[in-house]
C-alpha cells in the first residue's frame, strides 16, 4: 500500500516544464518549426500542422533543463513552406504565441 501511494505522488508532481502553446489565426494551416539558424530546422508541434483558427503544443524537448531556450528560433511555415512568422528572442516555458498577420508574438489568451 505505501509503494502506490509513493508513486501516486511522484507522478503528480512530476509534470515537467508548461508548454508552449501557438495560437494560429494566419487564416491558413501552419507548421511550426523550430530553426537553430544554422540551416537545421525541425517541426515542433505536437500534433504536425496547425489548421486555421486552431492552437497546438510545443514540444517541451525544445527546452533543455525545462528552462528558457535562445538556441532556436519558431518559424511558421504554411504549406508551401512559405516563412509566414518568426519569434524574436528567448521562448520560454508557458509562453503563448500569436501568430497571425502581423507576425509572430507573445501573447495574453484567450483569443476568439
Amino acid at each position: 500500500m505505501l509503494a502506490i501511494a509513493i508513486g501516486g505522488i511522484g507522478a503528480c508532481t512530476d509534470q515537467g516544464p508548461p508548454p508552449v502553446i501557438v495560437y494560429n489565426r494566419t487564416g491558413t494551416e501552419i507548421h511550426v518549426f523550430a530553426d537553430d539558424r544554422a540551416g537545421h530546422a525541425f517541426e515542433v508541434t505536437s500534433n504536425g500542422g496547425t489548421a486555421a483558427s486552431a492552437n497546438s503544443v510545443i514540444r517541451s524537448d525544445i527546452f533543455p533543463g525545462g528552462s528558457c531556450s535562445s538556441r532556436a528560433d519558431l518559424v511558421a511555415r504554411d504549406t508551401t513552406g512559405t516563412e509566414l512568422a518568426r519569434t524574436i528572442g528567448q521562448i520560454c516555458p508557458g509562453d503563448d504565441w500569436l501568430v497571425d498577420s502581423s507576425g509572430f508574438r507573445r501573447c495574453h489568451p484567450p483569443f476568439p
